[in-house]
């Protein structure tokens, strides 16, 4: 597997991205292979049809920005969305699912580079899909 850096913090709108763009262009600048992804997508530009890629419109934005090919754009692996998160809780439905065993198989695909994931805005958002900051 590669090097990943995933980027959090504690509070939302905290410069997460720009942290990730200055990273990225500084890698690449070096000739590392880089890799970004967000593994809950929080905004999409456009609804997504079922089996194409979710991406945030973040991870569009930062692919975009640092020149990167879509294979190197990680999915995200659920959308973290108060209507979503409502219907499950409704539902009962507390299990996390499989979105880090998938983001965690995604990541063992990468061989070479760097991996640059954004978290979630806090500490805890993403507990109920299983991949809160922690």
């Amino acid at each position: 597997m590669a090097h990943t850096l995933l980027v959090g913090s504690c509070e939302p709108f905290s410069g997460k991205s720009a942290v990730v763009l200055g990273l990225g262009r500084q890698l690449a600048r070096m000739g590392v292979a880089v890799r970004f992804g967000k593994p809950l997508a929080t905004d999409l530009e456009q609804p997504v049809a079922a089996g194409e890629p979710l991406l945030d419109a973040d991870v569009r934005f930062v692919g975009t920005t640092l020149g990167l090919p879509d294979g190197q754009l990680i999915p995200s692996a659920d959308l973290l969305d108060a209507a979503v998160a409502e219907r499950r809780l409704s539902a009962g439905d507390l299990d996390p699912g499989a979105g880090f065993a998938q983001l965690q198989q995604r990541l063992d695909q990468a061989t070479d580079g760097v991996t640059l994931l954004e978290a979630a805005g806090s500490l805890h958002e993403g507990l109920l899909y299983g991949m809160s900051l922690p």
